[in-house]
């Protein structure tokens, strides 16, 4: 989940960086003050890489200003309800 803190809009790019499977292409996006978005498995194929089972790797969000972000793990057993979640903050780090 990503979260725009600031009075302006914000520009961000996102991309994937696969284990083992390459690094997609940037995504370009934009937040209006106070609105969230997120990244989820359905959101997989828009970032164009050929994968056969699954993703594993990294979000990487990239942004000059700063963001709010948390990563949401869900679990459960396969087309049931979930039984767990877990959130983590995910610290800023600028380079």
């Amino acid at each position: 989940n990503i979260h725009n803190p600031q009075r302006r809009p914000v520009e961000l790019r996102k991309k994937l960086a696969v284990a083992g499977g390459g690094i997609s292409k940037f995504i370009s996006q934009k937040l209006e003050p106070d609105a969230a978005a997120r990244v989820d498995c359905g959101d997989v194929p828009s970032f164009q890489l050929r994968l056969i089972h699954g993703f594993e790797g990294f979000l990487v969000i990239e942004s000059t200003q700063s963001l709010d972000v948390v990563a949401v793990y869900p679990a459960g057993a396969r087309g049931a309800d979930v039984a767990s979640i877990d959130v983590e903050h995910v610290p800023e780090r600028k380079l």
